[in-house]
């Protein structure tokens, strides 16, 4: 009885799994017939002295594609980040991501949802959302007599 001894080398199994399906997928990838996954932004949210400001970096959205809607009290960011035809219709590698993206915040009370405003500028979408006039902090006068 002849019996084969084989070195188990996880990394060689690895690489073997990962020529694999590029193989497999490799043909697809090239030829750009993937559906393309829906563009994501990261937003921040910052309070303020007198606001909440909420800022999304959108390189590539033109500002006319995107909507801004109070529903609620749930302030909704959306839009489309439209792909860019590719004049021979190929690509080797393709990693920016294409389609629609919304977000939605919930709006505490103390902030005023008839007079939020909006711009976006290089690239960087800034909705800004006031607070209430009687939630912001006044000083007092103090009367001597």
């Amino acid at each position: 009885m002849l019996t084969r001894v084989r070195e188990h080398r996880p990394l060689f199994d690895f690489w073997g799994l990962e020529n694999d399906v590029d193989r497999i997928f490799g043909s697809v990838l090239a030829e750009g017939n993937l559906p393309t996954r829906s563009a994501s932004f990261g937003f921040e949210v910052t309070p303020e002295k007198d606001k909440v400001a909420i800022r999304a970096e959108v390189p590539g959205v033109d500002p006319s594609a995107i909507k801004i809607s109070v529903n609620d009290d749930v302030l909704t960011v959306s839009g489309e980040r439209s792909a860019q035809k590719h004049s021979e219709g190929r690509y080797h590698l393709r990693e920016r991501s294409y389609g629609t993206f919304s977000r939605s915040f919930h709006l505490s009370e103390e902030l005023d949802s008839s007079a939020i405003d909006a711009e976006c500028r290089n690239g960087v979408l800034t909705v800004r959302v006031p607070k209430r006039p009687e939630t912001q902090p006044r000083q007092i006068a103090v009367k001597t007599s």
